[in-house]
């Protein structure tokens, strides 16, 4: 049965009469924010734009690509933090197309990224590239700014993240019952400090002040490889039946989940992104700088906390902060999402126009 559905998704594709376009992001892999990247930047540009989304040519468009020399019409470097990753340098050289546009992006902080030993620095290769590139586009002003730093000579918008475009149309009042939404994942050890039970440690010391103030907690995982460490931090916590989102991969039941607390805590950059699309006051934990990245483009860095740098007290007071002021937080997120949820229509309309010229 997959096996007919990827072969039928395969010839609308190729059948469709519209400009085609070859998606590059990681999209795929049961990962949540990524999964909802692609599926927004996908609707956005449905009208205009077939996109191509599996990272390989199936056998039937590559028969289709020898019989039709450039099959893609455009490259759409989707959200996510892309920009300075090996991988998709690779892609571009692997599905050339005459246009070249990045939707969203985030680009990997050199300020973090030049200490992991394993890094390799692609900086020049990726401005060689950027600078031939139709639009480009980026989540943050601090992407904006490393770009500039590096000597991309093109216009680097600031459109924030694609997926506040689903954010909310109306604020939902919060019931002021305590709940407090919490998100916490792995990274195979590449956070700020390396220290993953250092950051459980933490997180769990702060959420013990908070339940001993009456706080309750909703536990939110993206990818099923977080699950064990969320279930350790409820261990620790002493929650004999903890509540956890377990159909994560529902938006639908992720998001109305959000809407049921009061305030959000989250590690995992897109469970932070997908509460305050629900106008649900969030605290940043931030476990690489693409997390500062999204905070500073909602003028929220008094929010965002360094992983390796949460002391004593510090998330409790943030917490207990947001809690007092509900009503101004949910007006001040539902004003920023509207400004980005404008600017990533523009966006859209902005790459559909320049591939369908």
């Amino acid at each position: 049965m997959n096996k007919i559905k990827s072969l039928c998704k395969d010839m609308k594709f190729i059948l469709s009469s519209k400009a085609k376009g070859y998606y590059c992001g990681w999209a795929g892999h049961g990962n949540l924010g990524d999964e909802v990247l692609h599926d927004v930047i996908v609707d956005l540009l449905e009208n205009k734009i077939a996109l191509y989304d599996k990272s390989y040519l199936s056998r039937v468009v590559n028969i289709y690509s020898q019989i039709k020399k450039n099959i893609f019409d455009c490259f759409i470097l989707g959200g996510g933090t892309l920009i300075g990753r090996p991988l998709y340098l690779k892609k571009l050289e692997q599905y050339p197309a005459p246009l070249k546009m990045a939707f969203g992006c985030g680009v990997m902080n050199p300020e973090y990224w030049l200490q992991i030993p394993s890094h390799v620095d692609l900086r020049n290769e990726w401005v060689s590239q950027l600078n031939t590139f139709d639009y480009v586009s980026v989540r943050g002003p601090i992407s904006r700014q490393i770009l500039s730093d590096w000597g991309v000579s093109r216009n680097v918008r600031v459109i924030g993240d694609p997926v506040l475009y689903i954010s909310d149309d109306m604020v939902v009042e919060k019931q002021r019952r305590k709940s407090l939404g919490v998100n916490l994942g792995v990274s195979r050890g590449q956070v700020w400090g390396g220290d993953e039970e250092g950051v459980l440690r933490d997180v769990v010391r702060e959420l013990k002040v908070l339940k001993a103030k009456g706080w309750s907690f909703k536990f939110f995982p993206v990818w099923q490889t977080d699950m064990a460490y969320i279930r350790q931090a409820a261990e620790l916590l002493e929650e004999t039946n903890p509540y956890i989102v377990e159909n994560f991969l529902n938006i639908d039941v992720f998001m109305n989940e959000l809407r049921s607390v009061d305030v959000f805590v989250g590690e995992k950059l897109h469970a932070v992104v997908l509460a305050a699309c629900t106008c649900t006051p969030v605290i940043m934990i931030e476990y690489r700088p693409k997390c500062r990245d999204f905070m500073t483009s909602m003028d929220l860095e008094k929010n965002n906390v360094r992983c390796d740098q949460i002391f004593e007290n510090r998330l409790v007071e943030l917490v207990e902060l947001e809690y007092e002021s509900l009503d101004d937080s949910q007006k001040f997120l539902y004003s920023k999402n509207k400004f980005y949820k404008n600017k990533i229509h523009h966006a859209a309309l902005d790459v559909t126009n320049l591939c369908c010229a």
